[in-house]
């Protein structure tokens, strides 16, 4: 076989073989690191270490188990849907758009935001919860 065909065997066998998990793994970290390198570019760094973002905030689906960062104010939406978050440590005490952390595996609401100005949508708990540690201009979605 001469070295092109080779060549072409090997990049067809590495693209038909299943990825390991260490490297699936491996994948995910680096793209929550360049998420969060990039919300760092547009936040302000507080004296408290909580980052304050003017726009949305997208956490969705990256297998977290906490929130990366402490953020202050979210002039935004802010959303950490589908990972695998217990609680919501970390998450803005003030997010001016809608607050989104469903399909999580949450056991409290500890760590929500204190104001959410438009809808808060979670599942596990009653609207009732919610309202009792977070008031929300808009709609609870449970």
């Amino acid at each position: 076989m001469n070295k092109f065909k080779t060549q072409l065997k090997l990049i067809e066998e590495a693209w038909l073989k299943p990825m390991s998990d260490e490297r699936a793994q491996e994948l995910d970290d680096e793209k929550i690191k360049i998420q969060i390198d990039e919300i760092k570019k547009r936040s302000t760094l507080n004296k408290d270490g909580t980052y304050d973002v003017d726009g949305n905030v997208y956490l969705d689906s990256m297998g977290l188990t906490e929130i990366p960062l402490k953020f202050g104010k979210v002039n935004g939406n802010f959303s950490c849907s589908n990972n695998s978050l217990t609680n919501l440590v970390g998450s803005p005490i003030e997010v001016n758009g809608g607050f989104y952390c469903y399909n999580n595996q949450l056991t409290s609401l500890i760590g929500c935001p204190k104001y959410v100005g438009y809808d808060f949508w979670c599942d596990g708990f009653t609207k009732k919860d919610i309202k009792q540690v977070c008031k929300v201009e808009g709609e609870i979605i449970v």
